[in-house]
């Protein structure tokens, strides 16, 4: 598996909200960050983004990140080359030939990408567990919101790489933080795949 390897797994939380129990099944194991979508404002959870079960420890999104109206490269060929091209041009004027304008938890997914690329940047010896669990810690608390919909809040880049780097600092570089309380590592993929199950069979009609 990519997390027994030193991977950092990064899954969008699903576009089937705003209804509970609609996450990315892939989104949901305990090793994997699942990212929803939130409003560049920092406050506001998008209505598309899928929410998890309340109560549940499991299904759940990990964080926020943006996701609504974020400007990407544009395909220069295929379907997506001609996708809301006329929209976008409105936005964009003779730049929409190279971008374009999307919204979805896929266009917030890359934000928490790129934050974990740069925290490995800045402390190259963080595990898997350590970057979600600096991620939740360091997040920005999103008031009015359950964790099943918008995890421990929305993304804060720069205090996630400032939390790589105290931990860099410490002796043996993985004492924690006052920001970012390291959490336990996750669970065994068997483990999981026998509590999704069960949890499966509970929430069943």
């Amino acid at each position: 598996m990519a997390h027994d390897a030193g991977m950092t797994v990064v899954f969008a939380a699903g576009n089937s909200g705003p209804g509970e129990n609609t996450l990315n099944p892939y989104c949901v194991a305990p090793w994997v960050i699942c990212v929803a979508a939130g409003v560049k404002d920092r406050r506001t959870l998008a209505d598309f983004s899928s929410r998890g079960i309340p109560g549940d420890p499991l299904y759940r999104p990990t964080i926020t990140a943006p996701g609504v109206n974020i400007v990407a490269a544009r395909d220069t060929t295929g379907i997506d080359m001609a996708y809301f091209f006329a929209t976008d041009s409105i936005d964009l004027g003779t730049e929409v030939v190279y971008y374009l304008v999307a919204s979805g938890t896929s266009m917030a997914t890359p934000h928490v990408s790129g934050t974990v690329a740069l925290m490995l940047e800045a402390n190259p010896a963080l595990t898997p567990d350590q970057i979600k669990s600096a991620l939740a810690g360091s997040a920005t608390p999103m008031p009015g919101y359950a964790v099943y919909q918008v995890g421990a809040g929305y993304l804060n880049a720069y205090q996630a790489v400032t939390t790589a780097l105290m931990l860099a600092s410490n002796q043996g570089g993985f004492a924690a933080p006052k920001t970012a309380a390291l959490r336990p590592a996750a669970p065994s993929p068997l483990a999981y795949r026998q509590e999704r199950t069960s949890r499966r069979s509970a929430h069943s009609p």
